[in-house]
């Protein structure tokens, strides 16, 4: 099947993939097959409401089929989520309902001097007090 998507890979306006998550492995036909419909297509909807919880491997994998030219190198991708990850670990220890002063030896908003009044008077703390937040956010890399 997948040679005969990439022979005949007709043009597709909008290609739409339900449950994603099973092409998170890109040794799978299923990710192949993704990977060559996505190639002919305008634009890529992926799917899932399934956490991906096995690493970060597996979410680099999903986003490379929507970018691949983007989401080429896995290094490059572990840095973009080191840059942000004060910012979940803020939002961690708000929801804990205080901050990471208690030695939990990560390095937290508490570590950044000034940053946790800043984060406390954002909005992300206005959504967290209104009840905004019923569970994880999609995050945004």
């Amino acid at each position: 099947m997948i040679e005969a998507v990439e022979e005949r890979a007709a043009p597709i306006d909008l290609l739409i993939v339900d449950e994603a998550h099973h092409c998170r492995n890109p040794d799978t036909k299923q990710h192949r097959v993704v990977r060559a419909l996505s190639e002919s297509s305008d634009a890529t909807l992926l799917l899932t409401a399934t956490p991906i919880h096995l690493g970060d491997e597996n979410l680099f994998n999903l986003l490379r089929l929507l970018l691949p030219e983007e989401f080429d190198k896995f290094g490059a991708f572990r840095d973009r989520l080191e840059v942000n990850r004060h910012i979940v670990e803020a939002e961690a220890s708000m929801r804990r309902g205080g901050d990471d002063s208690q030695g939990h030896g990560r390095r937290g908003p508490s570590a950044r001097p000034g940053s946790q009044g800043a984060i406390r008077s954002s909005s992300l703390q206005a959504r967290i007090d209104g009840g905004g937040m019923d569970g994880p956010q999609p995050r945004h890399v």
